[in-house]
């Protein structure tokens, strides 16, 4: 029995959920082609594709690795646009549900939406105990 089967309840609800097939591929360590056929076959309405189609980040994604794809998508640019002009390969669109980025290239990839890290002083209010 393939991984596929075994969950396709929660693959199904994952993806009505808003996360791709791509995202959810690499959760359960599938190919992104048996996701889709499993959506297929259980009558799922397909979203469109492409750099306007929604990058959702699984939880546990650092935020500000969920921030970037938000200014990303704000800027209707996909992770592989984005990845291409930031020069750090195509592993962006992992960010978004299995793996962190170096901190460059984060920093290269924010450069690229017109933004920059800053290490900022927390206020008083702020501050931990």
């Amino acid at each position: 029995m393939s991984v596929v089967s075994v969950h396709e309840d929660e693959i199904v609800l994952l993806y009505n959920q808003g996360l791709t097939a791509m995202a959810i591929a690499g959760r359960f360590g599938a190919s992104k082609n048996g996701i889709l056929n499993l959506l297929h076959k259980r009558g799922v309405k397909m979203r469109r594709s492409g750099p306007m189609a929604s990058q959702l980040v699984a939880d546990g994604v650092h935020p500000l690795v969920r921030q970037m794809f938000e200014l990303a998508r704000g800027q209707n640019m996909g992770a592989r646009t984005l990845a291409r002009k930031a020069g750090v390969g195509q592993a962006v669109h992992k960010w978004a549900y299995r793996s962190n980025p170096l901190i460059q290239n984060l920093e290269a990839c924010l450069n690229v939406l017109g933004y920059e890290l800053r290490i900022v002083h927390r206020s008083k209010e702020m501050r931990f105990t």
